[in-house]
């Protein structure tokens, strides 16, 4: 595809672009991310793209931003008017960072570092481009979203679409959740690469990049985009995901927003992992495992208040035989704790600790993650991979284990989600596999009940009068 520019039916600029750039110039998609590696000809593309949409549709107002105004001011403004003929152009006001074409369309450079939330929500925008993407909050991302809101035309009286513009590096940030993993409504992803614009780059440079580490020219060459790029610092075993993306599947229902896999059985006892929130950004979850076959059977994940959590906590306890419930109890997790005593949900995980004061070993409700206990968690789960004892039946947990990564590579520690990234799934999921037995029991060692017998496995089940505070000589339920 070739792009030409003309001034009086003078021909002032010309340029041939590739596929990809191509794709990106003509994309109709309300979000259009370009990621890609260096030198593929991202930036090119996006200032293409502004200038036709200046032209296109008279009295558009966009915005160009980079975190740094001074990164933006050396690399993209520089492009932009390099590319843009002189003769579109009415004025520049160097100091509002503000282009004006004779059409009255409007172009504002910004740095994005120490922008006021009140001055991006002051905008009616027709579009945004943001150079850099990666390195941008989501919260600018989806602020700059709510401001696309500028009705545009063209000179046909046609209404035009508003549009928000990313070009990044392939990182593994919230852009990789919004355009590969979950991708958001009406947008659309084109992945580049440095070769894909080799005709237009020095010999000695494209000589350069071949010769880096192979593992870097995947990133910022080839512009590989996976969950490869946190290979070095990911907790879990690429071998142990693919291993269990065959278990992969839909839930076979739905009952009141709980996620069925696979129905009770007579005889089986059941284990459920809770991740608790606050309702507000990170989404609550509770994971039920089959704690003889390892299987997921049930999943539960939204957005609600602790407390009310506990309703559906005890509902899929019961409706998985009285599951044994393994709370997070850290903080909110008592919120939920309460609900399930008013309701009178006695299955509940008992830990032992140490009383500094009493200096004895005493029982406790919920798991407490510290940063002691999270690594043996972790390291319960990985020996259950391992051993191949577990099936995870759910995409959004396999896919936070490809992100679930050591936040201090050197020492290998620090245990959680990449930046950008949520781990309550996978996090619930180690809780629900709390207990269960690294290699599969020999049929003598199985606990087998029928459906009428009302005995509980030693240690398996919290009775409303077996948990006794010893001190209190109470049970939990009486608290």
């Amino acid at each position: 595809m070739k792009v030409k520019f003309q001034s009086d039916k003078q021909l002032v600029s010309e340029w041939e672009l590739s596929d990809r750039q191509e794709q990106f110039l003509v994309s109709q998609a309300k979000y259009v991310c370009y990621s890609g590696g260096m030198g593929c000809g991202k930036s090119l593309a996006l200032v293409l793209k502004i200038i036709d949409l200046m032209l296109r549709y008279p009295k558009n107002y966009g915005l160009l931003g980079r975190v740094n105004f001074s990164d933006l001011r050396d690399t993209t403004v520089k492009d932009f008017f390099d590319a843009c003929p002189p003769q579109y152009i009415k004025s520049y006001n160097k100091q509002e960072k503000q282009v004006t074409f004779h059409n009255g369309s409007q172009l504002i450079f910004r740095g994005l570092k120490d922008v006021k939330r009140t001055e991006v929500r002051s905008l009616n925008l027709g579009f945004f481009c943001l150079e850099q993407a990666e390195e941008i909050d989501e919260s600018l991302f989806n602020e700059l979203s709510a401001r696309l809101r500028r009705r545009i035309t063209d000179f046909d009286g046609k209404e035009g679409k508003q549009q928000g513009m990313l070009i990044c590096n392939p990182a593994l940030t919230w852009i990789f959740k919004k355009f590969v993993q979950a991708p958001i409504p009406d947008s659309e992803l084109i992945e580049g690469s440095m070769l894909d614009n080799k005709k237009n780059l020095p010999d000695s440079y494209v000589k350069d990049m071949l010769s880096k580490p192979e593992q870097w020219k995947r990133q910022f060459v080839y512009g590989i985009w996976d969950e490869s790029l946190l290979a070095e610092k990911a907790v879990f075993a690429s071998e142990y995901i693919t291993e269990q993306a065959v278990h992969i599947r839909n839930p076979m229902g739905i009952l009141d927003e709980i996620q069925i896999f696979k129905q009770p059985e007579a005889g089986h006892f059941y284990q459920a992992g809770v991740d608790p929130s606050e309702g507000a950004e990170d989404d609550s979850v509770i994971k039920v495992v089959d704690k003889e076959t390892g299987e997921e059977m049930a999943k539960y994940q939204g957005k609600i208040q602790p407390d009310l959590l506990g309703n559906i906590v005890a509902k899929m306890g019961r409706h998985y035989n009285n599951a044994r419930v393994v709370l997070e109890i850290n903080g909110i997790g008592l919120a939920t704790l309460a609900k399930l005593k008013e309701v009178s949900y006695e299955y509940l995980y008992v830990r032992e600790e140490f009383d500094k004061h009493a200096k004895v070993m005493t029982e406790r409700l919920g798991w407490r993650t510290t940063h002691a206990s999270k690594p043996l968690l972790i390291g319960h789960f990985q020996e259950l991979l391992g051993h191949k004892r577990i099936k995870i039946r759910d995409q959004a947990t396999l896919n936070e284990m490809k992100t679930f990564v050591y936040s201090d590579e050197a020492k290998r520690k620090g245990m959680g989600a990449e930046r950008g990234f949520h781990d309550d799934n996978i996090m619930a999921h180690m809780l629900a596999c709390v207990d269960i037995k690294g290699e599969a029991s020999s049929d003598e060692d199985k606990f087998v009940v029928t459906p009428n017998e009302t005995r509980i496995p030693t240690g398996e089940r919290l009775h409303l009068q077996e948990f006794i505070n010893v001190p209190k000589m109470k049970s939990w339920l009486e608290l």
